[in-house]
């Protein structure tokens, strides 16, 4: 018989696991609703209004999803386990999203923060950061969504966004 060296495991669960899954389903809530406000810095602003729109009615779905991880009744510890969403794996997957947020959030104040309108380097810079942003959120919020489908909602908002971020920058 195998010895779980987790002792407690499905005792206690994985609440610290839990809070930062809560967190990261708020923090891509958050990206998608700051960067689709006023001023779009990616976007032309009409675009970003009807995405805010469509993002606004997904708001109880993320919250029930933000409900569902915190609660172990509703998403067993063994289906966060399975999904790789608990532990060493989600830790590397939440590091790796972070810093990629990192990147996209610090160039985007910086671009915020002068005064004139940014050049268009700098708009493909910002381009560039925030394509690295969607990927990592994409695991993520995928392997959620593959678990608590009321999710999948945040993964929809989230790829109508990079659909029309990829669209105006090639315009």
């Amino acid at each position: 018989m195998a010895v779980d060296v987790r002792r407690g495991w499905f005792e206690t669960g994985w609440s610290d696991d839990r809070d930062q899954l809560a967190a990261f389903v708020g923090s891509v809530w958050e990206i998608l609703e700051a960067e689709f406000g006023y001023p779009s810095l990616l976007v032309p602003q009409d675009d970003a209004d009807r995405l805010l729109a469509f993002l606004a009615d997904l708001r109880p779905a993320v919250l029930a999803t933000q409900n569902a991880l915190r609660t172990p009744a509703w998403i067993s510890d063994l289906e966060l386990d399975r999904a790789g969403l608990v532990g060493p794996q989600l830790a590397f997957k939440l590091n790796v999203y972070h810093a990629a947020e990192t990147d996209y959030l610090d160039e985007r104040q910086i671009l915020l923060a002068q005064a004139a309108p940014p050049a268009p380097e700098q708009k493909r810079g910002l381009h560039q950061r925030i394509k690295g942003w969607f990927k990592p959120a994409n695991t993520l919020i995928g392997t959620v969504a593959a678990i608590f489908p009321p999710a999948e909602g945040l993964k929809e908002g989230k790829e109508m966004a990079e659909a029309v971020v990829e669209r105006a920058n090639r315009e």
